[in-house]
């Protein structure tokens, strides 16, 4: 009798559970719109929908995944469609005067597309390993479709800037910032020394591959680079540059070799916040009204406290736009369908994955969005309408909107 009594407790517990969860989905597909990306123009039900949360938001925060050449497509149109909302700024998860040397030397190319001063740029920059595989100087911009959404900033005069650190591979280029800034004199007599130096960095750059190797204490010990770096630092256009050069080198070597990760997260965030306050001073941007777009991971696009406990660009920007009486929208952009060399991955089937649910909605040729927002009311108080996962909790809580590209892939370097 007590079994058949457990046994039917079971049975409802389970039904209950599914019928929470069966809500949850029916919640998410009601709250599913999808469009299309033709001639750079978002169409459908979809774009009805973003076009709607733009025109009511000060920042748009696109939380990420890296080198997506749909991403890019995607992040072009965006720029389209909030410029006539009148946004006119982006940020970057970029280095500061790596982006600034590389738009300086975009422009330099005299090129009419920024694809061509791109390529020069990594081709000039970059390095390679023994397979042939291709380290950029500058993260990100990689591929036609990241050219072709910086032409679309370019061509729209909007403000571009760059809040990271500056990137373990890309001092090459910032070695020639500092010596570009010299007087022709200064130039003339430290020429051979920056040229050493160049190749040291190129050399050392290639013994990171190899297990061990320690490469910025390798270069702060290089006697030339101390001697090159005191030289540089008497130009007046060089000091930003160099202290953002010392405090990119101590977020890398905190986390390693010395192995304070935390530290080293935190140090970087608040160097990403700097940048900001840096930056918009430089282009007198009213924070009360000017709007921004922001394009990072979605580790630091997410709002509340991030998953190392620290409050990352996204808590900052949505605290700022409660404060004025605005809105923020962040959008978790997550994949479902992935193509690489003949290959068709679908994460939907992947067991593992918390949003698999939520991710199977997307189409393979199809952009979907998805509105977390509806699960909050139901979803975070008691009495709770539906089943959900911590990690479903914490991306509603996170983001507003998830965004499934179609079907992406691995796209061409330029």
């Amino acid at each position: 009798m007590k079994k058949s009594l457990w046994i039917a407790f079971i049975l409802i517990v389970c039904q209950t559970i599914f019928a929470q969860d069966s809500t949850f989905l029916k919640l998410a597909k009601q709250n599913t719109f999808q469009f299309e990306i033709a001639g750079d123009k978002m169409q459908g039900s979809g774009a009805d929908f973003l076009l709607k949360e733009y025109a009511q938001s000060q920042f748009v925060i696109l939380g990420e995944y890296h080198d997506s050449p749909q991403i890019s497509k995607f992040t072009k149109s965006t720029i389209y469609s909030l410029d006539s909302l009148g946004f006119g700024t982006m940020a970057l998860e970029v280095g500061k005067h790596g982006l600034e040397y590389l738009l300086d030397y975009v422009y330099q190319t005299d090129s009419l597309k920024s694809a061509k001063g791109i390529s020069s740029f990594h081709k000039e920059f970059g390095y390679y390993d023994v397979d042939d595989y291709r380290f950029p100087a500058l993260p990100f911009f990689d591929h036609k479709e990241d050219a072709a959404f910086l032409d679309a900033l370019l061509d729209r005069k909007w403000n571009i800037i760059g809040l990271d650190q500056e990137y373990v591979d890309g001092m090459v280029p910032l070695m020639h910032a500092l010596y570009n800034n010299m007087d022709s004199l200064t130039q003339l007599g430290w020429a051979k020394h920056h040229g050493t130096l160049v190749d040291s960095i190129k050399s050392y750059q290639l013994q990171t591959l190899n297990s061990g190797f320690q490469y910025f204490k390798t270069l702060t010990e290089d006697k030339n680079y101390i001697a090159f770096m005191e030289v540089a630092s008497g130009f007046e256009k060089n000091v930003a540059i160099i202290q953002d050069i010392e405090k990119s080198i101590d977020i890398y070597t905190l986390a390693r070799p010395r192995g304070l990760y935390y530290t080293a997260f935190s140090t970087r965030l608040k160097h990403f916040k700097e940048n900001l306050r840096r930056e918009w001073k430089k282009i007198n941007f009213d924070l009360h009204s000017d709007k921004m777009l922001l394009k990072f991971g979605s580790l630091h696009g997410a709002k509340g406290t991030s998953a190392y406990d620290c409050q990352d660009m996204g808590s900052t920007l949505s605290e700022m736009a409660d404060f004025n009486g605005t809105q923020s929208l962040h959008l978790f952009i997550t994949s479902r369908f992935y193509e690489e060399d003949g290959e068709l991955t679908d994460y939907a089937l992947d067991k593992k994955s918390p949003f698999r649910d939520l991710v199977a909605l997307g189409d393979k040729d199809k952009w979907t969005v998805i509105d977390l927002r509806v699960f909050r009311e139901r979803g975070l108080f008691y009495p709770m309408a539906y089943n959900m996962s911590k990690e479903i909790k914490q991306l509603i809580i996170s983001y507003d909107l998830m965004l499934v590209p179609p079907m992406d892939y691995e796209g061409k370097k330029l």
